[in-house]
């Protein structure tokens, strides 16, 4: 239930003291399944949970209020866990060492994919430009921008780094995409019928594929599907693409995530 009366006021206290606050399994008031505030909570500086890892400590206000997390499982044999399905599933060392493992001295840029961005209708270069920075610094080997031709120059002269292609039509998507082993389409796409057609074109494409931003409202009212995309929205999106509110996404972001392919 909702912290309230005197306990709140308890918690409040300890939030205004300067002491440093260790959190026991869970910041009291801090629920620990969705991550909302229940009335008021404990700003914790370290929480140590226990038994397993709660998802409210990773999801919405959790992390805000947990600050560092540590666990300890009490000693209970993993047998006890058998048959028990996490419902998130953290990106740690041991994964990033697996799927990103260190590169040999001798090695060159094309062994390393070619990502596809595309987006950035008329006057917003800006989120397409961010989007192919970041493919590059997270290990992309080359990375190629479809954009507007109206700020392809643009993009180009301020990071020569990015091949920035002006299309005019979705036909001229098709050499990009026979040279991209992944996709990314949706920052600043907008949603006007020079967006919709580059969507429509994108998705005839079998590679992997990242949908975002303005293309996720434009899929709305697409019936289409594909267990090779990656779905981003933020709840307000989410909320459109399953046809509810966005307060009902936010508080059940732990089953939607578990749910939705």
């Amino acid at each position: 239930r909702d912290v309230e009366g005197r306990y709140a006021e308890l918690v409040n206290g300890m939030n205004e003291h300067k002491a440093p606050i260790l959190s026991l399994d869970i910041p009291s008031g801090l629920n620990g399944n969705n991550g909302k505030i229940m009335g008021e909570a404990v700003q914790a500086d370290i929480t140590v949970t226990f038994v397993a890892l709660k998802s409210g400590l990773f999801i919405d206000r959790g992390p805000e209020l947990a600050g560092e997390i540590l666990f300890h499982d009490l000693g209970i044999p993993d047998e006890c866990r058998d048959g028990q399905l996490p419902i998130f599933r953290r990106i740690n060392n041991r994964i990033l060492h697996t799927v990103l493992p260190r590169r040999e001295r001798n090695t060159h840029k094309g062994k390393f994919g070619h990502v596809l961005v595309i987006g950035g209708a008329p006057g917003m270069s800006g989120a397409v430009r961010l989007c192919g920075e970041a493919a590059l610094r997270s290990g992309a080997g080359l990375v190629s921008i479809a954009t507007h031709p109206t700020h392809s120059e643009e993009i180009v002269s301020a990071r020569p780094e990015l091949m920035s292609h002006g299309v005019e039509c979705s036909e001229e998507l098709d050499p990009l995409l026979a040279k991209a082993t992944a996709i990314a389409i949706g920052p600043g796409l907008g949603t006007e019928s020079w967006a919709r057609k580059l969507l429509e074109k994108t998705l005839e494409s079998e590679l992997p594929t990242v949908i975002d931003a303005d293309a996720l409202n434009l899929l709305t009212d697409m019936n289409v599907k594909s267990t090779d995309w990656i779905l981003t929205p933020h709840p307000g999106e989410a909320a459109r693409l399953l046809g509810i509110g966005s307060m009902e996404v936010e508080s059940k972001r732990k089953v939607w995530m578990h749910h939705c392919p």
